[in-house]
């Protein structure tokens, strides 16, 4: 028995060498494998005792969707810049050079502007003076209530060419309604529709702004512009649906003082009360003046008195044209001894009825044809004070000046 299982356990130590000799190679390439995966599987997670911020993870297409995502979160950061960029100025800019020391203000159209300007689609704009104003006793209110045809919607036609003298800057007044849109003030030049000079704004302000323009630098122009021979000026926007109100006030231009003085110097004879000055086929007699003059407004059954300084001329036509007459290019103006101005008024009277209507003495600014005269009061304010003795009256009508130095008394 015990030989017989000797020989057995002999056989069987035999058979398992024989075995493991032929299978230690799959064996040890299984194991190998095994241990390479399983150090792959624990080495990709993070460990328990290290910090995840040193262990950045994923592909390189990976860390650009995380940086890409970083910059979307941080744009309401850069949100005040775009803000910045895009918000618009309190005011618009002042050109180089205008100093209102050294110039002197004439007016172009101020006061009673609905009666200066000709609407040119009155089924679309209404054009009206309104209280709302910056200069004077009232401004144009322009109220777009339809479609336009034309891009120009207000226009005045000077009858015959006027001297604007040499000026440096023109301005005006405007409120609008920060809607972006476009106007424009164009002022003909020698009866040509391709000589021109353009002042562009953009409604992007709030409430009233002053814009200013130079008439040499940053302009828009066609020919030459000759300013000795004003033509037109008009009014155009660049969209014709928009519906609602805007408001101008106070067309004016800035003259050099030293042009002005020089153009005074011109004058040599003196004309006083009762005198005659002819210009160019149109003449004017200066009749009458009063330091206190009282134009009476109803307010439903009470009255209220509104004082002004008048003066009384006659105008007569002595050529051989019609002319519409026209305080252009400047409106009158009283100047006393001591040096102190006297504006003039366009003057309404408020009647019983309460509607206003044109003082009824006013100088009516109408056609005038040959040989025909017409007489009429001019309105000044303030009241003179008992210490002035002299006055000046300065008139420009048609472009034709006229100049009176009278006593007070």
């Amino acid at each position: 028995m015990s030989d017989g299982g000797e020989e057995l356990r002999e056989r069987r130590r035999r058979i398992r060498e024989r075995v493991f000799r032929r299978s230690s190679p799959e064996l040890f390439g299984v194991a190998l494998v095994t241990v390479i995966f399983a150090y792959l599987l624990f080495s990709s997670a993070p460990l328990p005792w290290k910090s995840n911020v040193s262990q950045p993870a994923g592909t390189p297409e990976e860390k650009v969707k995380v940086s890409l995502s970083a910059s979307a979160e941080e744009k309401p950061a850069a949100e005040p810049e775009k803000k910045m960029s895009s918000t618009l100025p309190l005011k618009p800019p002042v050109p180089e050079g205008f100093n209102r020391s050294r110039l002197v203000k004439v007016s172009i159209a101020d006061d009673s502007q609905s009666a200066f300007w000709s609407n040119l689609e009155p089924t679309a704009v209404v054009l009206d003076d309104a209280a709302e104003r910056k200069s004077g006793k009232d401004s144009l209110e322009v109220r777009f209530i339809g479609k336009r045809k034309p891009w120009v919607f207000a226009e005045h036609n000077y009858p015959e060419l006027v001297d604007w003298g040499k000026p440096e800057f023109v301005s005006f007044w405007f409120r609008g309604n920060r809607t972006g849109i476009t106007y424009d003030f164009y002022v003909y030049f020698n009866k040509k529709w391709n000589n021109y000079i353009v002042f562009r704004i953009r409604d992007i302000y709030d409430g009233w702004q002053h814009f200013v323009f130079s008439t040499e630098k940053n302009v828009i122009k066609s020919g030459e512009p000759d300013w000795s021979r004003v033509w037109k000026v008009r009014l155009v926007s660049n969209n014709k649906s928009y519906r609602g109100v805007v408001y101008f006030d106070d067309f004016a231009l800035w003259v050099p003082e030293e042009y002005v003085k020089r153009e005074e110097v011109k004058e040599e004879r003196v004309y006083g009360m009762g005198d005659t000055i002819t210009v160019n086929g149109l003449s004017v007699t200066l009749l009458r003046f009063w330091d206190r003059f009282d134009v009476v407004n109803y307010v439903g059954s009470k009255t209220y008195t509104e004082t002004y300084v008048r003066v009384d001329v006659r105008v007569k036509n002595t050529g051989s044209r019609e002319i519409k007459l026209a305080f252009t290019p400047y409106k009158p103006v009283l100047i006393d001894d001591r040096g102190e101005t006297y504006d003039y008024y366009y003057v309404k009277v408020r009647t019983r009825l309460g509607n206003w209507v044109p003082q009824e003495d006013q100088l009516k600014l109408d056609v005038l044809y040959p040989g025909s005269s017409r007489e009429g009061a001019i309105f000044f304010k303030p009241l003179p004070s008992l210490n002035v003795n002299r006055l000046m009256l300065v008139m420009y009508l048609n472009g034709r000046k006229y100049q009176y130095n009278f006593s007070r008394w």
